[in-house]
């Protein structure tokens, strides 16, 4: 049990990591099982996270489940993991959160869904880790690399939207062009009558 602790940090880092490479396995047009799986992977690791606080001493200040890896001995570069009282509720929130998108978009999703699932998955590995590394060029690391962003884009976004139904906002000019289209119609009829009168 000592053991698992030391080690509990890694282990939140690997298993978003681990469901990401299955789902890369698993067959895109099984939708229902990508889901289950993202679902699953993001449920243990938010339960496996839960841990953390159980075995959290609060007693001292001081980083605690802390692990060091070597990793470039020549530079001194090492990768070392831990957390204090403000990165453990940081990480439970993380973890928490991630299931609950995926639920969010379970239906809502509906085409990418294999690259959707992954990206989460990554996400959550990346920002558990902006969490809990200890070593300021990691964080940086950590912090600069996104996910794959083919969600983000406009053309992707336009056509979820139209695949779930789902109606953009107008801008401003668009309500000011459809509240002016009445008002134009009015003055033409006005017009209209004008001219037959004279």
């Amino acid at each position: 049990m000592f053991e698992l602790s030391n080690n509990i940090l890694f282990h939140l880092l690997v298993l978003p990591l681990i469901g990401a490479l299955v789902l890369l396995a698993l067959p895109s047009w099984n939708a229902s099982l990508l889901r289950i799986t993202a679902l699953f992977f993001s449920m243990l690791t938010f339960v496996y996270s839960l841990f953390l606080w159980v075995w959290f001493d609060k007693s001292t200040s001081q980083f605690q489940f802390i692990q060091e890896i070597v990793w470039v001995p020549s530079l001194n570069l090492n990768f070392t993991l831990g957390i204090d009282g403000i990165s453990l509720f940081l990480v439970i929130l993380t973890t928490l959160l991630i299931p609950l998108c995926i639920l969010a978009s379970w239906v809502g999703i509906k085409n990418n869904v294999k690259e959707y699932l992954i990206a989460f998955l990554v996400m959550e590995s990346f920002l558990i880790g902006v969490f809990c590394v200890l070593d300021l060029l990691l964080f940086y690391v950590l912090r600069a690399v996104h996910p794959p962003g083919w969600a983000g884009s406009n053309a992707n976004i336009q056509k979820q939207m139209q695949n779930s139904k789902i109606k953009p906002a107008k801008t401003t000019q668009q309500t000011q062009h459809s509240k002016s289209k009445p008002a134009n119609a009015k003055q033409q009829k006005q017009n209209n009558k004008s001219n037959h009168v004279y």
